[in-house]
């Protein structure tokens, strides 16, 4: 049996994509599989420039918040930037109201968000 699948990464350039495949972020079992993964991304991969797609998300625990952060953190302290996109309506308000998008830059689409990372500077 296969395991669920909790994340695709792709690679365009420089910039690796991360696409969250689950709807619901509210299983603590979930969550703690997802920021493993997510951690994966940049400690074993390397991965420096990170797009965080979130559109198939529709709501997750504070929990879940954590562990987007932990990846944002680790990834800075490499020298690396992440930015998301394509959150849906309450979620960007949930993350503008803990004042998250004041640490990475949120885009409507996955293709603004590749072209941010992909520019110089």
């Amino acid at each position: 049996m296969s395991s669920p699948a909790f994340l695709e990464t792709d690679r365009v350039g420089e910039v690796t994509v991360v696409r969250l495949l689950r709807h619901d972020l509210f299983d603590v079992d979930v969550v703690e599989e997802m920021g493993k993964r997510l951690l994966r991304v940049a400690q074993e991969l390397g991965c420096r420039r990170v797009v965080l797609n979130l559109e198939r998300v529709e709501r997750m625990v504070s929990a879940m918040v954590g562990k987007i952060l932990a990846l944002f953190k680790e990834l800075r302290a490499a020298g690396g930037k992440m930015v998301v996109c394509g959150m849906r309506q309450a979620l960007a308000e949930e993350l503008d109201a803990l004042r998250l998008t004041r640490l990475f830059k949120a885009y409507a689409t996955e293709q603004e968000a590749v072209a941010a990372l992909a520019a110089p500077g």
